[in-house]
């Protein structure tokens, strides 16, 4: 049997509502799957359907080998099943059908709610995700992108040593190493490596053979000599001189091999501690648009159950990319500035900035400084900006913080929504304090 690569996640949804809608992401790799025979629940071929029922025939995409479709159901039939309870799904061409597993059962009472305890974590992992190039002579405006990155530990590390908090950064880049055949399958390098690029999700230790010593695989300020600042700067800013046989994937497919359980468990570790706010960092001056033709559903989902645990409130991203719809060009040496509109539908997704805009760059009230401050603040834990687990009834929502209820809000008062995003601004201080429990109650709406 294929297991699709996500859950039909009840917890939190509405009894009231008689249809629910959400997305099923099937993973495979056959290109003779043509169309869904049938979508069952312990037989039942009724319970799940596919809207809207004249989508086209089901193939899979054939770089990614993904599809992505939406379905309705019944979320009280769903939920009145034992706990293995598993959605289904058989496709002509497929000798082997896909097997969603349902979790959870609907809020009898109706409402939903979310919480967390601001910066509660006095330990912040730091992933940095960079994009691919293959040697320093065609890619000097990636190097000059990743120079100006690298010079800003100071600002970075900041925000998280004014609370206090201990930190370990590591750096992964987009490519994949002729040695894995092209697939990452061999997820953990020798212990002795000490010129690991960066591929296949594996944390960088050193560009060039022999030069850095392993404990540079994490930098976390402890380091004199040579200093963190300087490990850090050479991490980011160095060219790895990879072959051009080499294959580029997506830096958010990278981002889902570092939190790999095989790659956690062993090589990646030091990023993914246990409890820690993780917070990854993406940056991008390529379009990451056409190699994810079906979205980022899967990899979202990836990143929020690292290690098959719920991270949807202590894991966060922030991105240094173009969030806009065309390329830019800069006076500053990155030349043209591709968009990055699946990196910003992932951040967006995980509640992250959507401040750190390279194009920018050219403002003189914007500095690379203060960027690299905005990421060391939102690593640190502060939730400003709330991805909800459902879609609320808007005028449902109410906010506690510390048991004080806060009214929404014009933008910088209160709270705000973003229905687009389903995303909750905190605008107001008791909210932002470190050590703030902060309670977000609402009715959920009919689509998970």
């Amino acid at each position: 049997m294929l297991r699709a690569p996500n859950v039909v996640d009840l917890r939190g949804s509405n009894s009231s509502c008689t249809t629910h809608r959400t997305q099923i992401v099937l993973l495979g790799a056959d290109p003779t799957a043509q169309t869904i025979q049938s979508i069952e629940l312990a037989g039942d071929t009724t319970a799940f359907a596919i809207t809207p029922p004249d989508q086209p025939p089901f193939i899979l995409n054939a770089r990614t080998g993904r599809r992505v479709i939406d379905v309705e159901f019944d979320p009280a039939r769903a939920a009145g099943r034992d706990r293995t309870a598993s959605v289904v799904i058989r496709v002509s061409g497929l000798s082997q059908p896909f097997i969603v597993p349902i979790i959870g059962r609907a809020a009898p009472e109706g409402r939903h709610a979310d919480s967390f305890v601001q910066a509660g974590a006095s330990q912040v992992d730091l992933l940095f995700v960079l994009p691919f190039h293959i040697d320093q002579n065609a890619s000097t405006d990636v190097d000059a992108l990743l120079t100006a990155v690298s010079q800003q530990y100071d600002a970075l590390i900041a925000p998280i040593v004014a609370r206090g908090q201990t930190f370990h950064i590591g750096v992964i880049t987009g490519q994949q190493e002729p040695a894995f055949g092209g697939t990452c399958a061999e997820l953990t390098p020798s212990p002795t490596a000490d010129n690991h690029n960066g591929g296949c999700g594996l944390l960088a230790n050193g560009p060039v053979a022999g030069q850095y010593a392993d404990r540079w695989r994490v930098i976390d300020g402890s380091e004199t000599n040579p200093s963190a600042k300087t490990g850090f700067a050479s991490m980011i800013a160095r060219t790895f001189g990879f072959e051009a046989n080499v294959f580029a994937t997506p830096v958010i497919q990278q981002a889902t091999f570092a939190l790999h359980p095989i790659s956690v468990s062993d090589w990646n570790r030091e990023i993914h501690r246990m409890p820690s706010h993780m917070h990854v960092v993406f940056v991008n001056n390529l379009d990451d648009s056409t190699f994810l033709d079906d979205g980022i559903a899967y990899f979202l989902e990836s990143l929020r159950y690292a290690r098959g645990q719920p991270r949807r409130l202590d894991l966060t991203a922030s991105a240094l990319v173009n969030p806009g719809s065309t390329a830019c060009s800069t006076s500053q040496p990155y030349g043209s500035v591709e968009p990055a509109t699946r990196i910003m539908e992932l951040v967006r997704g995980l509640g992250g900035s959507r401040d750190l805009d390279i194009c920018a760059i050219d403002d003189p009230a914007v500095d690379w400084p203060a960027l690299m401050t905005d990421v060391g603040r939102a690593a640190s834990g502060v939730r400003q900006r709330v991805p909800l687990s459902r879609s609320p009834v808007e005028t449902s929502i109410e906010v506690r913080a510390d048991g004080i209820s806060i009214a929404p809000g014009a933008s910088g008062e209160g709270f705000t929504y973003d229905a687009i995003e389903n995303v909750l601004t905190l605008n107001d201080e008791r909210a932002l304090m470190p050590g703030a429990e902060v309670l977000i109650d609402y009715v959920p709406a009919c689509d998970l």
